[in-house]
């Protein structure tokens, strides 16, 4: 009887500890992507504004 209750406090113990877990990682990967998107977004605001300034100079040397 006290080992089955000891072994169904572990299981719950278990089981809410792998919810955390879960959240926790389900939380990592949101901020991961969010990170990832703005990386991409300020590459290509990168490359846009060299793009622009390739064109003034060009067309200033034409």
């Amino acid at each position: 009887s006290r080992i089955r209750d000891e072994i169904a406090k572990q299981n719950v113990e278990t089981t809410e500890l792998t919810t955390k877990l879960e959240q926790e990682i389900h939380a990592l990967r949101a901020q991961l992507e969010a990170a990832k998107y703005d990386a991409i977004k300020y590459c290509i605001g990168t490359l846009v504004y060299i793009s622009a300034v390739g064109l003034a100079v060009a067309s200033i040397l034409m």
